[in-house]
């Protein structure tokens, strides 16, 4: 009576427990979630992305701000005072001054010609960044997606395990009763249904677990979400091909390409103090009550000028500046090296991972096969009194994990897939959506010289910098 009281409420706190866990995955069923609407969450509110997003305004505004060099400056001043003379006595003045002054750069050395082609590269590098950051959020969501499918999947498997052991444990008494089943087969059945309560109470947790992730993830509690279409047709044919998209196109190398295009109009920025600076300056001047050769007058005049400066001697500061910059080539070209091998190592692990899981999945598959067969086998056999009741439960215990190991290998199979995707530059393109506005450039800068360059597969070093001697430095 005792140990049937205990059964009975470890029957009960089981029941909580999953009920507990369908609640939780019940409480947003509202309207099932596909993949994509998750991810597309994601892109419109994640905070990390937004951060890349806003980076790319900053850009563009610096941009702006490069490109004003260009305009003139117009400038207005004013002036108003007293004046006290000594002698002779009794002689105050009220002099005010109006000056509206213009003044047009007409040559710097090319410093703001490359000043707009350094922003503007800055700009196409942010953009493939923001691109990059949204392919890394959405295998981040996909990830998170797929694992509470596989964790709900493993729960329905625990739930389903728990009832057989019930079930066999109650004809297992209904037999021990009468004499026929020995009670060392109902301990170890009794053993064996609290190892299936515990693992109820396990993957719940897990569930739990997922759930959590994914709400850190996407920003929200996953509703009733659905199973997403395999990536098959998006695959390439080979790892070679995958390679050879990764780097055409990949996100990140175009990224860094862009960056010694700007490290490079940096070095040429860095010249600029060796040629002399023309400018245009026009002035118009208003004086009211100001002393002029001895006498008091009101005066107006007009200036305009076309003024040289060119710096003789800075204290080698140019020549070092154009070093540094020159150093700033070789780090940007290095971390380029290094993005390639990265992209080119996520590709090749991507690949192995996903044929591994394919080979896997034929043999997981044929176990899942053979263990149902076995199952129905064992139960006709039990039915003719060649199996016992404890064969018939291992059998479907196998049956169990075989399913639940086939479920590991598909969802491994399309992670993979979305690892694979992630590693080419198109994951988010390949699930039917759009990056965020910030990834796109204006007038179709793909054109441009960075972009034309082909990614360097050799890791080639930057020249050691060369002072070239265009004047005093």
């Amino acid at each position: 009576m005792n140990g049937r009281l205990k059964m009975s409420r470890s029957y009960r706190f089981i029941a909580v427990s999953s009920a507990a866990v369908l609640l939780t995955v019940g409480a947003s069923t509202a309207r099932a979630e596909t993949l994509q609407e998750a991810v597309q969450v994601l892109l419109e509110t994640n905070p990390e992305l937004r951060a890349v997003s806003a980076n790319r305004g900053v850009r563009d505004e610096i941009v702006r701000q490069a490109r004003a060099d260009y305009f003139p400056k117009i400038d207005f001043e004013a002036g108003a005072g007293v004046q006290e003379f000594q002698k002779p006595d009794g002689v105050d003045l009220d002099p005010r001054i109006y000056r509206l002054g213009l003044r047009q750069n007409l040559f710097t050395g090319f410093a703001t010609k490359n000043n707009v082609r350094r922003t503007k590269a800055h700009v196409s590098s942010s953009a493939y960044q923001v691109r990059d950051a949204a392919d890394n959020s959405t295998l981040q969501a996909s990830t998170a997606y797929l694992n509470v499918l596989l964790k709900q999947q493993i729960v329905g498997l625990a739930d389903e395990n728990l009832v057989i052991h019930k079930r066999i444990l109650d004809q297992i008494k209904l037999r021990s009763g009468s004499g026929v089943s020995r009670k060392a087969d109902l301990d170890q059945v009794e053993s064996r249904l609290s190892l299936a309560q515990a693992n109820v109470v396990n993957t719940g947790a897990n569930l739990i677990d997922a759930q959590t992730t994914y709400q850190s993830v996407v920003g929200h509690i996953p509703k009733d979400l659905v199973t997403p279409k395999p990536q098959d047709e998006m695959m390439p044919a080979n790892l070679e091909e995958a390679e050879r998209l990764a780097v055409e196109q990949h996100p990140r190398l175009k990224s860094t390409n862009y960056d010694v295009e700007a490290r490079e109009a940096q070095y040429d920025i860095a010249k600029a103090p060796y040629y002399p600076v023309f400018d245009f300056e026009l002035d118009k001047l208003w004086e009211d009550e100001v002393q002029v050769n001895q006498t008091l007058d009101e005066q107006e005049s007009w200036t305009a000028f076309l003024r040289l400066r060119w710096n003789l001697f800075n204290g080698m500061r140019d020549n070092a500046r154009k070093k540094e910059t020159a150093f700033q080539i070789d780090e940007a070209k290095e971390i380029r090296n290094n993005a390639y091998r990265q992209v080119i190592e996520s590709v090749r692990l991507s690949w192995a991972s996903y044929q591994a899981t394919l080979d896997r999945l034929q043999f997981l598959e044929n176990r899942v096969t053979s263990a149902r067969r076995t199952t129905e086998a064992y139960g006709k056999q039990w039915n003719i009194g060649q199996r016992t009741l404890l064969d018939v439960l291992d059998s479907e215990a196998e049956l169990i994990n075989a399913r639940e190991e086939l479920y590991k290998a598909q969802t491994e199979k399309n992670l993979a897939q979305y690892r694979i995707l992630d590693g080419l530059g198109s994951l988010v393109p390949a699930l039917g959506l759009q990056y965020p506005q910030q990834a796109y450039l204006e007038n179709d800068e793909s054109e441009s010289a960075a972009e034309q360059e082909a990614v360097e597969v050799k890791e080639e070093a930057a020249p050691a910098p060369q002072e070239k001697k265009m004047g005093p430095g």
